[in-house]
């Protein structure tokens, strides 16, 4: 960070702290936009989370809700302590993203997890996807997307830029795009919105969706998404019918798109399928509602399915993927504070605000990236080997197009896939799909690089540097990297500094990543009023249906919501192997299953 004072005598660390104290909320502005500022009637025994998730916290109604700011876990660093972000240009230079993503991708070593599957993969893009979705700025009239390069590559002329580019230079050398001329990369300045406290600066980005874990990429985090996507019919959402199977509903302006709660989810085909198998879940689990319950209106469908299928999703990420991700002796860490007993008051914390933490979203979480695979099987029921290699579908051929799920048996391939196929191991390289062709087109000369996208994106957020997360975490600092383009650990970034450590014990990343980890999902539990076993809530589960819950697995997602999916391992985030064979999906003592007649009103009641 710049260290130079300015025309007032106050450095750039200075002048964020200064400027920090100045508070907007008692002003004219701050009382129309400031988060404080926006009066929200809150009924505190309502028994369902919002939509947009705000009054989950009484006293301040608008903590966690969509459209707010992040938080930090360490206070941003511009290079003019407000906004401007580290560049690869001038003081304190660093590194280009695509000659640092380039010269780490040259040692591809294309290892596979002996152990971990694709479906550990997805689940940590899904969770991803639930708690942050940062939006870029776009132009101020017409609201159209800022063009940063020219389509072919190129850059633009000067005046044509906008002041929000950040473009990514590509160097003449480089290896993948030269060939095809291509000497920018897009990237547009991420949105940014008033501070949770109301104070004037430095910039904090927006997450536009819900910060709680709360199937916000099922259900969206507007009333407008939530509306577009529902049936209105017997608590439902909205399907499109194709071969006697269920999808979701055609997007009206593309019919090659889906519409869902998060449109992401068009971006390839395997989030697609995820997407598809929760949805199905959230209408099966609403069927048998209504059957137990004929007399309940279809918004006590919809709502009491929701918060079935949101403490589904929070069982498997806390007790399923969170110790394959972290380790036992993190995610003890967390599990150690959460509730005993029905009768304990549990882990909620009035005074946690539930922000997602930047770093988290901006870079941490992206690391799911380099466990991807560029060919996806499509394994079939007998798991024939053979077969599986001669049934692929390439991820770059599957970018916006999620409809190739409808083709027949690729929704069940895919989800075998997902519970057989390995995953790449943690590093810093990633398939070509995703470091060269990510989201290429026909009209477009070559794709983006997501490791150079991800480095830019922590550089326009203000992210701290590597070595100093590693601090925090209590970890010793790195004094030099061999081979890293001339430049010092302080100029390394938290996503590449994360990806290339080792990982650690039984975790499936390193000590840094891990740490910020166990600290993003010790808030999200801690924050959220309506957490699935929270008896802060002011319609708790039952005792039995919490023992119900607890039931919950991915394995049974996948048996429930395939096409005809017929065996499974119980924990589908591993490989099957000794004590965790495939079994029958009909074998509910090996893979539970739900028992909905817990939700009878006049039992549970």
């Amino acid at each position: 960070m710049g260290i130079f004072p300015n025309r007032y005598g106050l450095s750039p660390a200075e002048c964020s702290r200064y400027v920090s104290t100045v508070r907007l909320d008692r002003s004219s502005l701050g009382g129309q936009l400031c988060p404080g500022g926006r009066h929200i009637l809150c009924d505190p025994s309502a028994k369902y989370r919002s939509i947009d998730g705000s009054c989950n916290n009484l006293e301040n109604p608008h903590w966690g809700s969509a459209f707010t700011a992040y938080n930090r876990i360490l206070l941003p660093e511009y290079t003019d302590g407000i906004q401007s972000p580290k560049k690869e240009f001038g003081v304190h230079a660093l590194p280009n993203p695509r000659l640092v993503s380039a010269t780490l991708s040259s040692r591809r070593t294309d290892q596979q997890d002996a152990d971990k599957t694709l479906a550990f993969m997805q689940w940590s893009r899904f969770v991803s996807h639930d708690l942050s979705f940062t939006p870029t700025r776009k132009m101020v009239w017409t609201k159209a997307p800022i063009r940063c390069c020219e389509p072919d590559g190129n850059w633009l002329a000067p005046r044509y830029v906008h002041p929000d580019c950040q473009a990514i230079r590509v160097p003449d050398d480089d290896t993948d795009y030269s060939q095809h001329w291509v000497r920018c990369l897009d990237y547009v300045r991420s949105m940014t919105v008033l501070r949770s406290d109301c104070s004037l600066g430095p910039a904090e980005q927006m997450n536009q969706v819900s910060h709680f874990l709360d199937a916000s990429n099922v259900y969206g985090s507007t009333q407008a998404d939530s509306r577009r996507i529902r049936s209105f019919e017997a608590g439902q959402l909205r399907v499109a019918r194709h071969n006697d199977r269920d999808y979701m509903p055609r997007n009206t302006d593309d019919d090659d798109l889906y519409v869902s709660g998060d449109q992401r989810i068009n971006g390839d085909v395997q989030a697609a399928a995820m997407q598809t198998l929760w949805l199905r879940e959230h209408n099966r689990v609403a069927r048998a509602l209504a059957k137990l319950n004929p007399h309940w209106s279809d918004e006590t469908i919809y709502q009491e399915a929701r918060r079935i299928v949101v403490a589904e999703i929070q069982h498997v990420t806390y007790h399923e993927w969170l110790p394959l991700l972290i380790g036992k002796r993190y995610a003890r860490t967390i599990a150690d504070r959460l509730p005993r007993n029905q009768s304990d008051d549990g882990l909620y914390n009035e005074n946690s605000e539930p922000g997602v933490y930047n770093e988290v979203a901006t870079s941490v979480l992206s690391f799911a990236q380099s466990l991807r695979q560029g060919s996806l099987s499509l394994v079939p029921e007998d798991d024939d080997a053979q077969k599986s290699n001669e049934s692929l579908i390439e991820l770059a051929a599957s970018f916006y197009k999620p409809r190739l799920l409808e083709d027949a048996e690729t929704l069940d391939g895919l989800v075998r896939g997902f519970a057989r196929q390995s995953s790449r191991k943690l590093d810093l390289s990633l398939v070509v799909d995703l470091s060269s062709q990510l989201y290429k087109t026909n009209d477009s000369a070559a794709g983006l690089d997501r490791l150079s996208f991800d480095i830019q994106r922590g550089r326009d957020h203000g992210l701290a540097d590597y070595n100093d997360y590693r601090h925090l975490c209590g970890l010793r600092q790195a004094k030099s990297f061999d081979d890293f383009l001339d430049h010092t650990p302080g100029d390394v970034d938290l996503v590449v500094g994360g990806l290339a450590e080792r990982s650690i014990e039984d975790a499936a990343i390193g000590p840094t990543f891990g740490c910020l980890i166990a600290a993003q999902f010790l808030r999200t539990r801690r924050a959220d009023r309506f957490f699935y076993d929270s008896t802060r809530q002011p319609k708790p589960f039952t005792t039995n249906q919490m023992a119900e819950l607890k039931k919950a697995t991915l394995a049974r997602i996948f048996c429930d919501n395939g096409d005809n999916i017929a065996k499974m391992q119980s924990n589908v985030f591993l490989k099957p192997q000794v004590r965790n064979e495939l079994q029958s999906c009909q074998n509910f003592d090996a893979i539970e299953r739900i028992d909905l007649t817990k939700w009878i009103e006049n039992i549970a009641y």
